[in-house]
């Protein structure tokens, strides 16, 4: 069993306070490895480095082939995460009390 450093809840925690999309990158990344995750993905908005002009900022490790068949299903339309992330302007732990 791969030993946590801290929880989810702390990760959501300082992901909150965190604006610049590398330090937030680095810090999932780094709780991705902590929590022996292999893949993850987020959407952010409201960070430096996403502009008028690149209002999204999407970061994944999924592979190409899971992406494309993804996209080509539309299943963003019907994905929880993706309905819920609509409407969320920070974090959420996938499987809470409220999701």
């Amino acid at each position: 069993m791969h030993k946590m450093q801290y929880s989810i809840s702390d990760f959501i925690a300082e992901s909150k306070t965190e604006n610049n999309y590398r330090h937030l990158d680095l810090l999932l990344s780094k709780t991705i490895d902590d929590f022996g995750f292999t893949r993850f993905g987020y959407v952010a908005r409201s960070l430096d480095g996403v502009t008028k002009n690149n209002p999204v900022l999407v970061r994944h490790t999924y592979p190409k082939v899971w992406v494309d068949y993804y996209m080509q299903n539309e299943y963003y339309l019907i994905d929880p995460v993706t309905v819920r992330g609509e409407n969320e302007a920070t974090p959420f732990e996938w499987g809470g009390k409220n999701f």
